[in-house]
């Protein structure tokens, strides 16, 4: 799944992103509040300044 994919889809209301392959993505100073990334591939994902205030697995 790309960034840009994860971001328009959270902005749709959706939170849940367990097991999503999110390899290389940037998402560098996303707002990613009450989001669910258990299991998901994050390798080499930027998350600098990312917001996960409340993430839960």
């Amino acid at each position: 799944m790309t960034a840009e994919e994860l971001l328009e889809r959270y902005a749709s209301e959706e939170r849940d992103f367990a097991g999503v392959d999110l390899l290389g993505a940037n998402l560098a100073e996303a707002q990613l509040t009450e989001v669910c990334l258990n299991q998901a591939d994050l390798t080499d994902t930027n998350l600098v300044d990312v917001c996960l205030i409340d993430a839960r697995n």
